[in-house]
């Protein structure tokens, strides 16, 4: 049972502008993240441009629901 327990959060949100180190930041704490991660800025560059309003709605719903999870 204790091969079940992991002291990983269940998510972690990161937020920060253009250039902040987010990336970075991931790279260096790998170990201690979650396993699953969602990177909205990856997400909304599948819809298109991320300056089309309707666009960062979809990418909002979609990770909304993979938070939901």
């Amino acid at each position: 049972m204790s091969e079940l327990l992991s002291n990983r959060p269940k998510f972690t949100i990161t937020m920060g502008c253009n250039g902040a180190g987010k990336s970075a930041w991931k790279r260096m704490h790998y170990d201690g993240l979650p396993s699953r991660f969602i990177d909205q800025d990856s997400v909304a560059g599948g819809f298109g441009d991320w300056d089309d309003v309707r666009n960062r709605e979809h990418t909002r719903e979609l990770v909304d629901r993979e938070v939901e999870t």
